[in-house]
């Protein structure tokens, strides 16, 4: 048997290529849970920026990959051999 876990570290990302993972259910035309789930099962990668210390009610934000976003889409599309509507 094998424990799964999930290390964080410090990384530098191309700000321009982040997008909100409700973006990215828009451009996959699937619903959000769906997409938080592909970010969960690793399928898409997990940015996130933390929230700003000191501030009320203040959340963590996350994020993916526009690129990796947009590589799963015509990867769909050729697995199904028709653009998803």
């Amino acid at each position: 048997m094998v424990e799964v876990y999930r290390a964080t570290r410090e990384v530098e990302v191309d700000e321009s290529d982040l997008i909100s993972l409700a973006d990215a259910a828009r451009e996959l035309n699937k619903r959000l849970p769906s997409v938080a789930n592909l970010v969960d099962r690793g399928v898409l990668p997990w940015f996130e920026v933390a929230a700003l210390p000191g501030v009320s009610g203040a959340r963590s934000q996350r994020y993916t990959s526009r690129s990796a976003v947009m590589a799963l889409k015509v990867h769909r599309r050729r697995a199904t051999g028709k653009p998803k509507a």
